[in-house]
């Protein structure tokens, strides 16, 4: 009789722990991947999910692009968000092994332009910008409206980076290789990196400037606009404000993408749907971003104003 007893006092005890693990769409334990430069954001959005549903608990651990993307293929995460799409390769073997994959566009960012607040430089053409990436502008003293004379230092994260697959695939010429002076593992280091090199020049993310805006380094770094040739031969400089990189003026913009194994997490499911949600794209908004799956509506500023 005892041995009955305890043999249904422990699936009693089983089953409990069983309900209170059970994961649901706003309920359970995510620890998911976002790539350089947007863990803040990540971390924003998670915390909001969770003044919403206390019972879900999330960990953001940052890895490069192509990394994540690499351990969702392979089971390791349930969750990315990367700055960029999946290109063929990566699809076909998701594909391949017939895994669900579901893929979000919940913003558009762009790449930035850094230098030394040192150099006096405030914009450059994209055409030279393609020619300083791929190193046919070499020295300061090419470019209009820079103080310095002296190697530029290109400066960027490294291959499996979502910013230098963008610089490789659609900035620069089709026959050329990417091989930046200076190769850095995280944003954030590029920009202390400019900071302490008067020579330097950095491309990083728009959500990772948006995180120093406020902070003392700001004032340390000088953000470049973009000189574009319309169809009149007129250059217009644009910087990397929201409207702009929505209405594509700002010609450095690209989307960010969450995506989900859809087959093996509800959490990552809800959460994916509250960042593409009325709720979610508000944080995105209030971060700097452009929001992907809400309608916008942006308010013309004066010159004075801006």
């Amino acid at each position: 009789m005892i041995k009955k007893l305890l043999i249904l006092l422990i699936a009693f005890l089983m089953s409990s722990c069983y309900t209170e693990e059970k994961e649901s769409a706003t309920k359970g334990r995510l620890t998911f991947q976002g790539s350089d430069g947007y863990q803040n954001l990540a971390q924003k959005e998670a915390s909001r999910f969770q003044d919403l549903y206390p019972e879900a608990q999330f960990t953001v651990i940052p890895a490069s692009t192509r990394e994540a993307i690499v351990n969702m293929l392979n089971d390791s995460i349930n969750l990315i968000l990367v700055d960029r799409a999946m290109n063929n390769e990566e699809r076909q073997v998701y594909k391949k092994a017939q895994l669900a994959v579901q893929e979000v566009k919940i913003a558009l960012d762009a790449l930035v332009i850094l230098v030394n607040a040192r150099n006096s430089i405030t914009d450059i053409s994209l055409e030279n910008l393609k020619r300083v990436l791929q190193g046919q502008i070499n020295d300061w003293k090419l470019l209009a409206g820079s103080n310095q004379s002296g190697e530029i230092e290109v400066t960027c994260t490294g291959r499996n980076s979502g910013s230098f697959e963008l610089i490789q695939k659609h900035l620069l010429d089709s026959t050329f290789t990417f091989f930046p002076d200076t190769i850095l593992a995280e944003q954030h280091a590029i920009v202390q990196h400019i900071i302490k090199n008067e020579f330097a020049l950095g491309v990083i993310s728009n959500a990772c400037y948006g995180s120093i805006r406020s902070t003392a380094d700001s004032a340390a770094v000088r953000l470049l606009s973009i000189g574009v040739v319309d169809s009149t031969n007129k250059t217009h400089n644009y910087y990397p404000y929201q409207a702009y990189i929505f209405g594509g003026e700002y010609p450095l913009h690209y989307p960010v993408y969450v995506y989900v194994r859809s087959d093996k997490s509800e959490l990552a499911l809800g959460f994916s749907a509250f960042m593409a949600s009325a709720e979610g794209q508000k944080i995105i908004k209030n971060y700097g971003l452009v929001p992907a799956t809400m309608p916008i509506r942006w308010v013309q500023l004066t010159q004075e104003q801006l």
